[in-house]
C-alpha cells in the first residue's frame, strides 16, 4: 500500500491549554480542541 494515500502530520502546535494545531502533509491546518475527549468520562 502507497503511503501517498493518507496525509501525514507533520507538526503539532499548542495553542492554549487543550488546544492544538496540527499541520498536515496537505497543506492543511487544523485547530483541535481535546479538552472534551480528555475529560470524558469513562
Amino acid at each position: 500500500m502507497s503511503d501517498d494515500l493518507f496525509p501525514k502530520l507533520l507538526a503539532v502546535e499548542a495553542l492554549t491549554t487543550y488546544r492544538l494545531r496540527t499541520t498536515w502533509s496537505t497543506s492543511e491546518v487544523l485547530d483541535v480542541d481535546v479538552d472534551e475527549r480528555l475529560h470524558a468520562s469513562a
